[in-house]
Protein backbone atom coordinates (compact mmCIF):
# COMPACT_ATOMS: atom_id res chain seq x y z
CA UNK A 1 0.00 0.00 0.00
CA UNK A 2 1.50 2.85 -0.96
CA UNK A 3 0.33 5.25 1.77
CA UNK A 4 2.57 2.68 4.45
CA UNK A 5 5.91 4.00 3.48
CA UNK A 6 6.82 6.75 5.33
CA UNK A 7 7.59 10.21 4.07
CA UNK A 8 6.25 8.67 1.17
CA UNK A 9 3.85 10.71 -1.31
CA UNK A 10 1.47 9.36 -4.39
CA UNK A 11 2.14 11.22 -7.31
CA UNK A 12 -0.70 9.49 -9.35
CA UNK A 13 -2.75 6.46 -9.03
CA UNK A 14 -0.47 4.27 -11.43
CA UNK A 15 2.27 3.43 -11.03
CA UNK A 16 3.35 4.84 -7.66
CA UNK A 17 6.53 6.58 -7.24
CA UNK A 18 8.31 6.81 -3.95
CA UNK A 19 9.38 10.31 -3.23
CA UNK A 20 11.76 10.36 -0.19
CA UNK A 21 11.21 13.69 2.69
CA UNK A 22 13.18 16.45 2.22
CA UNK A 23 16.17 16.72 4.63
CA UNK A 24 16.10 19.54 6.72
CA UNK A 25 19.97 19.50 7.76
CA UNK A 26 22.67 19.43 5.28
CA UNK A 27 24.78 16.37 4.97
CA UNK A 28 28.56 17.35 6.25
CA UNK A 29 31.48 15.26 5.07
CA UNK A 30 32.94 12.25 6.96
CA UNK A 31 36.62 13.08 8.02
CA UNK A 32 39.13 11.15 6.60
CA UNK A 33 41.98 10.46 8.69
CA UNK A 34 44.08 12.79 6.34
CA UNK A 35 42.44 15.30 8.06
CA UNK A 36 42.80 13.79 11.63
CA UNK A 37 46.39 12.95 12.02
CA UNK A 38 47.21 11.00 15.53
CA UNK A 39 51.07 12.12 15.12
CA UNK A 40 51.86 14.96 17.24
CA UNK A 41 52.73 18.07 14.98
CA UNK A 42 54.68 19.84 18.03
CA UNK A 43 58.40 19.85 17.76
CA UNK A 44 60.60 17.68 20.05
CA UNK A 45 62.72 19.09 22.47
CA UNK A 46 65.49 18.48 24.13
CA UNK A 47 65.14 17.03 27.73
CA UNK A 48 66.22 19.93 30.16
CA UNK A 49 69.23 19.14 31.79
CA UNK A 50 69.03 18.38 35.60
CA UNK A 51 65.61 16.12 34.75
CA UNK A 52 65.01 12.56 35.31
CA UNK A 53 64.63 12.33 31.53
CA UNK A 54 68.19 13.44 30.60
CA UNK A 55 70.58 11.72 29.11
CA UNK A 56 73.12 11.01 32.04
CA UNK A 57 77.10 10.07 32.11
CA UNK A 58 78.99 9.67 34.93
CA UNK A 59 82.44 10.57 33.42
CA UNK A 60 83.10 6.82 33.30
CA UNK A 61 84.02 4.39 30.06
CA UNK A 62 81.15 2.03 31.62
CA UNK A 63 78.29 4.31 30.75
CA UNK A 64 79.54 6.25 27.63
CA UNK A 65 77.85 3.81 25.15
CA UNK A 66 74.53 3.97 26.83
CA UNK A 67 75.02 7.95 27.38
CA UNK A 68 75.73 8.71 23.57
CA UNK A 69 72.88 6.29 22.25
CA UNK A 70 70.50 8.23 24.54
CA UNK A 71 71.90 11.21 23.68
CA UNK A 72 71.85 10.84 20.24
CA UNK A 73 67.84 9.42 20.08
CA UNK A 74 67.08 13.04 21.64
CA UNK A 75 68.91 14.54 19.37
CA UNK A 76 67.54 12.94 16.15
CA UNK A 77 64.12 13.24 17.36
CA UNK A 78 64.71 17.33 17.63
CA UNK A 79 66.20 17.04 14.06
CA UNK A 80 69.65 18.83 15.56
CA UNK A 81 72.83 18.28 13.31
CA UNK A 82 76.20 19.57 13.10
CA UNK A 83 77.60 22.24 15.53
CA UNK A 84 74.11 22.34 17.22
CA UNK A 85 74.55 18.53 18.13
CA UNK A 86 77.63 18.81 19.61
CA UNK A 87 76.85 21.83 21.75
CA UNK A 88 73.96 19.58 22.88
CA UNK A 89 75.76 16.57 24.43
CA UNK A 90 78.19 19.21 25.79
CA UNK A 91 75.48 20.33 27.58
CA UNK A 92 74.51 17.38 29.73
CA UNK A 93 78.18 16.85 31.24
CA UNK A 94 79.11 17.39 34.34
CA UNK A 95 81.62 20.93 34.71
CA UNK A 96 85.22 18.38 34.12
CA UNK A 97 83.73 16.79 31.46
CA UNK A 98 81.88 19.66 29.99
CA UNK A 99 85.28 21.51 29.66
CA UNK A 100 87.33 18.47 28.33
CA UNK A 101 84.84 17.99 25.37
CA UNK A 102 84.15 21.39 25.13
CA UNK A 103 88.08 22.08 24.82
CA UNK A 104 88.85 19.87 21.86
CA UNK A 105 89.54 21.11 18.58
CA UNK A 106 86.85 19.40 16.51
CA UNK A 107 84.37 20.60 19.34
CA UNK A 108 84.06 23.90 16.80
CA UNK A 109 83.07 21.89 13.76
CA UNK A 110 80.04 20.42 12.43
CA UNK A 111 81.23 17.20 12.09
CA UNK A 112 79.59 15.23 15.06
CA UNK A 113 80.78 12.13 13.96
CA UNK A 114 84.55 12.96 13.95
CA UNK A 115 84.04 14.95 17.38
CA UNK A 116 82.67 11.66 18.71
CA UNK A 117 85.66 9.39 17.49
CA UNK A 118 87.94 12.04 19.18
CA UNK A 119 85.42 11.54 22.27
CA UNK A 120 85.96 7.94 22.23
CA UNK A 121 89.52 7.63 22.07
CA UNK A 122 89.69 9.07 25.57
CA UNK A 123 87.43 6.19 27.25
CA UNK A 124 89.46 3.08 26.71
CA UNK A 125 86.75 0.19 26.32
CA UNK A 126 83.65 2.22 26.53
CA UNK A 127 82.55 0.19 23.76
CA UNK A 128 82.97 -3.25 26.24
CA UNK A 129 85.80 -4.12 24.47
CA UNK A 130 89.64 -3.64 27.27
Amino acid sequence: MPNSIPGGKILSNLPFAYVPPTLTKPITSVPTIAQHSTMSTTPYEMPFRGTDHMPKFDGTSDTLAEFIDAYEECADRAGLQGLDKIKGIIKYLECDDRELWAGLPKAQTSDYNVFMKDIKVMYPGWDGKR
